[in-house]
């Protein structure tokens, strides 16, 4: 059964929770999904934020379906902004799979239960890339677990979904992207779009110092040729490093290693275009270093 605050309740208890604590935030919404939330929903007039789970799971669990509903999650924030107009959205957790699946036990270990043989692949870092985007225009997102099989640092060796064999990593591939992104600083998302989604994809951030970085994602298993059309950005030269199924085993046990990584040169092709690996993703900027213009 899925868990949603009536709004009856919340119009008796907030206040009262409000008088005792007024300096912290006080939100509500479904310990489930956007659905429970939609159909359950508060007007939120008198809460500090408003917020509901993400999964790519529910229908299906096939590589193409997880990337077919990205954009729906886009279309979740759009709802929910209607129709709870000028209320804090988080998106609190994302998850590769249901949290509360039914038929789970009170005893089950929590993270077996939100487990995916493929969170550590660069497949989920991908993915993750590309919710980033979608899901831009809530005010706080909440991805996975910190360490577990659910999270982006395995930990315990018992619980551990390794993409290397059997040693286990220090991290998974979603956290060289994570650390990436925050070594850039983003100040902001840029809206952008592919023509072919399905395939490849990627988003576009730029700091305070006016560089930009964008992270395409080739999601197929064949190398894809891509043109990057970037109005109003800097793009004379474009610099480059990759995550790859070929080179991340480099990465995964000395993450620091590829946060070290120098960007070197794309070369372009005659009608500017470029050859992206299979399964990979591309780092592309106009600065050797960020910060460095």
């Amino acid at each position: 059964t899925a868990v949603y605050s009536p709004e009856a309740l919340l119009n008796e208890i907030y206040p009262k929770f409000k008088s005792n604590f007024p300096d912290l935030p006080i939100g509500a919404g479904t310990d489930a999904f956007f659905a429970e939330w939609n159909r359950n929903y508060t007007s939120g007039a008198s809460l500090d934020f408003i917020g509901y789970s993400v999964n790519p799971q529910m229908h299906a669990t096939d590589y193409l379906s997880i990337i077919e509903n990205l954009a729906a999650q886009a279309d979740t924030i759009e709802t929910a902004r209607h129709k709870a107009p000028g209320i804090p959205l988080h998106i609190s957790p994302v998850t590769l799979k249901q949290r509360n699946p039914p038929g789970a036990k009170i005893t089950d270990h929590p993270s077996s239960l939100n487990a995916d043989q493929r969170q550590g692949s660069l497949f989920i870092a991908a993915w993750t890339n590309l919710s980033i985007r979608y899901l831009a225009g809530a005010d706080k997102i909440t991805f996975y677990e910190t360490t577990g099989p659910g999270g982006i640092i395995p930990g315990n060796k018992s619980h551990s979904f390794n993409p290397l064999g059997p040693d286990t990593p220090l991290v998974y591939s979603v956290y060289l992207l994570l650390q990436e992104i925050k070594a850039f600083q983003p100040a902001l998302i840029i809206e952008s779009c592919s023509t072919q989604p399905l395939l490849i994809d990627g988003l576009i951030l730029k700091n305070k110092q006016g560089h930009w970085l964008c992270i395409l994602c080739n999601l197929n298993e064949k190398e894809k040729k891509a043109h990057l059309a970037l109005e109003g950005l800097k793009t004379s030269n474009l610099y480059a490093k990759k995550l790859s199924t070929e080179n991340q085993s480099d990465y995964l046990m000395e993450p620091e290693r590829f946060r070290l990584l120098h960007f070197q040169i794309l070369h372009l092709n005659e009608d500017n275009s470029f050859f992206v690996p299979a399964f990979s993703i591309l780092f592309i900027t106009h600065t050797t270093y960020y910060g460095i213009a």
